[in-house]
């Protein structure tokens, strides 16, 4: 079931990718892994994706994702891999767990928002629960104002 949460504000290394989801993803996130290896930097929390282009409105050759770990404010960018604070913001969530879900998870957070007199404000994100290996669990968050 989802609920309102306040998402804090987060300082993330990134890479932005474009393509359809299900191949931009991984390849962000296989560069910015490789980087975070070659510079030494831990991540502070769970990784996240950003989604900027909503799959069924944009051709999948120009979907744009980002690909984010949470990192200490000291960390610089380089190369391919920028930083950027994600602000804090109020966002309705929930957590699916399994590919399968997902489609599902997203269908029902839109119709939750809007039944709660809520709109979506920005791109929505996902925050991985699960470790590399283990059974997708991912947090759905949308920005949202009254």
């Amino acid at each position: 079931m989802p609920e309102i949460i306040e998402f804090p504000t987060t300082r993330v290394a990134y890479v932005t990718e474009i393509g359809p989801y299900d191949r931009a993803m991984p390849r962000g996130f296989d560069r910015l892994f490789a980087w975070l290896r070659e510079n030494n930097v831990q991540p502070t929390g769970s990784s996240i994706a950003i989604f900027y282009d909503a799959f069924d409105k944009v051709p999948a050759e120009q979907q744009r994702c980002d690909t984010c770990a949470p990192v200490d404010a000291l960390v610089p960018a380089s190369g391919n891999v920028r930083t950027k604070e994600l602000s804090a913001k109020e966002a309705a969530s929930t957590v699916y767990q399994g590919r399968d879900s997902r489609e599902q998870a997203y269908t029902d957070i839109y119709r939750w928002i809007a039944a709660q007199g809520y709109r979506a404000t920005d791109a929505p994100f996902e925050v991985y629960l699960s470790q590399l290996g283990q059974e997708l669990r991912a947090q759905v968050v949308v920005p949202i104002e009254k």
